[in-house]
């Protein structure tokens, strides 16, 4: 009768601890891959609106890897969040740091 809760049903069994750290995952995998995607993008020579275009691929192929990864359940692991807002959240901050590592890679390699 260990694990059952009620009529027959699994109890789940939720870590309040893990799941406030979800988000920092995830805003962790977005930062690291942005800036990852930064350095490749400058030291491949982008300029203009590819780089820009290369940033927004590779934040799509992440969301939506790490949505897949949650198997499109995002409130089991982030409640309270809805795929879009998922997707579109921290674009700009993420932005950033490809900006900033996409334009130092470009100049040491290009430039200098």
């Amino acid at each position: 009768m260990s694990g059952t809760v009620g009529e027959g049903k699994p109890q789940e069994f939720i870590s309040p601890e893990n799941l406030g750290n979800n988000p920092q995952v995830v805003n962790y995998c977005r930062t690291f891959l942005s800036i990852i995607a930064g350095c490749v993008t400058g030291v491949l020579g982008f300029t203009g609106m590819y780089g820009f275009l290369c940033y927004l691929v590779l934040y799509a192929t992440v969301s939506l890897a790490l949505c897949a990864r949650m198997k499109w359940d995002l409130n089991m692991y982030l409640p309270g969040t809805s795929v879009p807002n998922f997707l579109l959240e921290c674009v700009s901050g993420q932005g950033m740091s490809f900006m900033l590592f996409w334009t130092l890679s470009y100049g040491l390699v290009h430039i200098y």
